[in-house]
């Protein structure tokens, strides 16, 4: 277990969502054959059923990371309403990411802001004290940019003072992609605390771009789903997909 090195450019991380111990390891074992991939997120709200499950999860999930080879590992729960798999409310949650944040081997935790920011005290109190970097997470799939909101939204939540300030926003406006792009930059540049990172990208087709021109925006982290064939609705892309759009914006 350690914090990761974001200081060394941009991560390509694995996504990994599988809802049974097996398959989890299969896909575990599949990883390690990837040399160009540098972490893996376990998205535990997969395995999840409820709050109550957390304890035995979690130990599976340290039992995969015991076959990770030459990779970080981040630990997710996302919520349906957060584009996840599974219902937790505001006290279970905070219930899961304590223990998580307790009790894993994960080099990495995601926190979502929606949850954190309700009871930021209780959240602070155990991830201050924890030895893993925090990513501090915000997603919306509703179509409704507004620049000033986003400004606003990425200044609270660089405020809270965590590792990794990720922002996924569903886009489907070419402008609006754009934008979000020149806003990361300029956020990027702006940018005066060494020790905090961030990785804000456009959801949806349209905003693929945002994800795999991560020279332009200096995100931190580029997340990879190979489980896809293609590119799919949220924009979410396999590794194939990641060299064959770069290759086309190299040109």
């Amino acid at each position: 277990m350690d914090k990761l090195n974001l200081k060394e450019g941009t991560k390509k991380c694995m996504v990994i969502s599988e809802h049974y111990q097996n398959q989890l390891f299969n896909k575990i074992e599949e990883s390690n054959y990837y040399d160009n991939i540098d972490m893996l997120e376990i998205r535990a709200d997969y395995l999840l059923n409820n709050y109550k499950d957390i304890v035995i999860v979690n130990d599976m999930i340290n039992d995969a990371i015991k076959r990770v080879e030459n990779k970080k590992v981040l630990v997710t729960i996302r919520t349906f309403n957060d584009g996840g798999n599974c219902y937790l409310d505001n006290k279970s949650y905070l219930q899961c990411i304590q223990y998580l944040s307790e009790k894993s081997k994960s080099d990495a935790i995601d926190v979502e802001y929606k949850f954190y920011i309700k009871n930021k005290k209780s959240y602070d109190n155990f991830l201050t004290k924890a030895k893993k970097t925090i990513i501090l997470s915000y997603h919306e799939f509703k179509d409704n940019y507004e620049k000033s909101f986003v400004e606003k939204l990425i200044k609270d939540m660089a405020k809270c003072n965590y590792d990794l300030i990720k922002v996924a926003l569903f886009l489907n406006n070419k402008d609006k992609v754009l934008d979000l792009m020149n806003l990361t930059k300029d956020i990027q540049e702006k940018n005066n605390n060494k020790k905090q990172f961030y990785t804000i990208f456009a959801m949806g087709k349209i905003g693929v771009i945002s994800r795999v021109y991560y020279e332009y925006n200096k995100n931190s982290i580029i997340y990879i789903n190979n489980d896809l064939k293609d590119i799919d609705y949220i924009g979410q892309i396999n590794e194939d997909n990641l060299y064959e759009l770069r290759h086309i914006l190299n040109k």
